[in-house]
């Protein structure tokens, strides 16, 4: 079925209003038209093209809405109420549905799939880590933790980015290794022993400084403090060196 379908375009054209429409500031009833939305652009490969054609304004509803969820969760008490899990719970998934497109986009891009489209991979693989950063973060607001491969797939995105190779100046790449710094650095701060404002805090702070961290290939002199090790084939978050 080709994009030109007009029964495609009908199916799209309720997402398209919905992704075109303001932000409300009712966090579940964006979050159940985020999931609901989800679901039909996953439910058969036609619609899953057209989900890779609106990633842009997917990954910013998406992180918006995260964001509205990232005020309620930081005022919450641990364990959360029954429908504060359950909202917590399909925000994670959703984020993790947005991620994994943007994944499969990566990769069909490196095969020579989506040459035709122009994307440019530097500037996804920053969007993806950002959506995985943000799943990262919720998930800990939420007393919860990283999902099973989370690492793996964090990892993997930015050694196929491999943004210190790429130059310095470019915004994407910059944005490539904003994003996966945030994230090292949010897991290696243990936010699982601090508070939901705490974690909030430390989110925005990291988000503005974070650029000052640095990230090297060859291990640090013996007197060298404060480095943590990273192995991209495990799934498994930054270990400290001393």
């Amino acid at each position: 079925m080709s994009a030109a379908d007009p029964h495609l375009s009908d199916r799209m054209a309720p997402v398209l209003d919905w992704l075109a429409s303001p932000l409300i500031d009712d966090p579940d009833l964006e979050l159940a038209s985020l999931v609901r939305h989800l679901d039909e652009l996953g439910s058969s490969e036609s619609n899953r093209g057209q989900l890779k054609r609106c990633l842009e304004p997917l990954y910013a509803r998406s992180m918006a809405i995260s964001r509205l969820f990232r005020g309620r969760l930081a005022m919450a008490t641990l364990p959360l109420t029954i429908g504060m899990h359950r909202s917590a719970t399909r925000l994670l998934a959703a984020l993790g549905k947005v991620a994994a497109a943007h994944e499969e986009v990566l990769s069909e891009t490196h095969h020579r799939l989506a040459r035709s489209l122009r994307r440019n991979p530097s500037i996804i693989s920053a969007r993806a880590i950002e959506l995985l950063a943000e799943q990262f973060t919720i998930a800990h607001l939420a007393g919860s933790s990283a999902p099973f491969e989370f690492w793996l797939r964090a990892h993997a995105v930015f050694n196929a980015a491999d943004p210190l190779a790429g130059d310095k100046g470019d915004e994407a790449v910059e944005g490539i290794l904003a994003a996966y710094k945030y994230l090292l650095a949010l897991s290696a701060a243990h936010p699982a022993g601090l508070t939901g404002r705490e974690i909030t805090w430390l989110a925005d702070y990291l988000a503005s400084n974070v650029r000052a961290t640095s990230i090297r290939h060859s291990p640090p002199g013996e007197d060298e403090l404060g480095w943590f090790w990273v192995d991209p084939d495990q799934d498994t978050p930054p270990i400290s060196i001393h």
